[in-house]
């Protein structure tokens, strides 16, 4: 019957592919050698201290974002410094599949704790700021793949110290929102919500949540 040679042809498709493309094969085309089973040392052009093996992967590097930062469809990785004051994008290389093009930032008086990739076309990072001993802040910074980067500092945006902010779409406009407590004196009445408005590509003013 038709059913039953459709489901021929079917089963001689699948068989013909993964004869074509065995799991030997995938690995070929990965910077490693395929070994058969076991973890894979990769290195991805991050160069850190080695450690007592002599193998230089993420030790001491410490990751805080990860995300599109030059638009071309590869995630990129956010690195911070010991001090927390000097942030490193780590670029995706998609021909020699490593991370060894970066660019670093000082952000000066700013102690990093966190920083996320905002996709919009002026501004591409925003990184939350914690030295201030009475609230934390947002920095946004442009111009990332340049030497000069353009920084600028939300100051209508006094954060709760300790909050962890929560940057999220909210109204589902595929650009990054943010959620935080405020510095308000009720605890019941302090939660904040910040929309990012594609057209001044900067954070609407706070409303209550």
């Amino acid at each position: 019957t038709v059913s039953k040679l459709s489901l021929l042809v079917f089963v001689c498709c699948i068989l013909s592919c993964s004869y074509a493309y065995t799991i030997t094969d995938f690995h070929t085309i990965w910077p490693w050698n395929y070994k058969g089973s076991g973890l894979y040392e990769v290195d991805i052009g991050i160069q850190t201290a080695p450690n007592e093996a002599g193998i230089s992967l993420f030790d001491g590097l410490n990751i805080i974002g990860i995300g599109d930062v030059d638009d071309n469809k590869h995630s990129d990785m956010i690195s911070l410094s010991t001090d927390q004051t000097t942030i490193t994008i780590h670029f995706y290389n998609s021909k020699s599949m490593d991370y060894a093009d970066h660019t670093s930032i000082n952000m000066g008086g700013c102690k990093v704790a966190a920083a996320n990739v905002i996709p919009a076309k002026k501004y591409k990072l925003a990184v939350l700021c914690t030295e201030n001993p009475a609230y934390e802040y947002i920095k946004l910074i442009s111009d990332v793949g340049l030497e000069e980067q353009k920084i600028i500092t939300l100051s209508f945006y006094k954060l709760q110290k300790g909050s962890q902010p929560l940057f999220i779409d909210l109204n589902s406009d595929s650009y990054i929102d943010i959620i935080f407590n405020s510095e308000s004196e009720q605890p019941d009445n302090n939660i904040r919500v910040g929309l990012f408005n594609h057209d001044t590509e900067l954070f609407e003013e706070s409303t209550f949540g």
